[in-house]
């Protein structure tokens, strides 16, 4: 499992900061949260394009992440699998009915 320090970052987070935590983290993709709810995801892909927008670096994230994440309720390994092949996802949060992030699952933790 990731480092959940290392990929949850608040929804006032700039973009800057965002890219930087990405570099750091060496995963593809962060989670955004308020108050120990998960709100959304923003991507290195994400990050990219609004590089290319011109979108000034220094603005928060909350304007731009991804609100459609995909998630789980239960650590469940075939379900997991089956999602990181559809959807080409980096991590995929396992989170309570309330979007209280329970584990995170990566890619590398289904492969192992």
């Amino acid at each position: 499992m990731p480092n959940l320090d290392a990929i949850l970052v608040s929804p006032d987070t700039s973009i800057n900061d965002c890219i930087s935590a990405v570099l750091k983290n060496g995963l593809r993709t962060l989670l955004v949260h308020e108050e120990q709810r998960i709100l959304g995801t923003i991507s290195e892909g994400d990050l990219l394009r609004l590089m290319q927008e011109g979108v000034d670096v220094h603005h928060a994230i909350d304007k731009y992440m991804r609100l459609d994440f995909i998630y789980i309720h239960s650590i469940d390994y075939s379900l997991a699998r089956n999602y990181f092949l559809e959807y080409g996802i980096a991590l995929l949060p396992v989170v309570d009915c309330n979007m209280r992030l329970i584990s995170m699952l990566s890619l590398s933790d289904i492969l192992a």
